[in-house]
């Protein structure tokens, strides 16, 4: 226990040392309520575009949704196909 407190105390307390995971706590916030809003926003702009497109036409948000939903798709399958290529 005393070896726990030791590192703690070196890793932490010393320098003021936490102040470094305040800050990147802090920062990490920060970017995440940017992304938030960001993705949001796009979300909505996307919703809005193909909700008020021609249903005959190809708009660039259903372009931009079936690249997405493909996406997710691709990525477990690629990731797979590329560590068993490793072997």
């Amino acid at each position: 226990m005393t070896d726990f407190k030791a590192k703690f105390i070196l890793n932490f307390i010393e320098d003021n040392r936490w102040l470094y995971i305040t800050e990147g706590l802090g920062t990490t916030f920060i970017v995440t309520i940017f992304a938030i809003l960001l993705g949001t926003a796009l979300g909505f702009l996307v919703a809005v575009i193909r909700s008020t497109a021609d249903k005959n036409d190809k708009n660039p948000a259903d372009i931009g949704v079936t690249v997405v939903s493909q996406d997710f798709v691709l990525t477990p399958a690629g990731t797979y196909m590329i560590e068993n290529d490793r072997k």
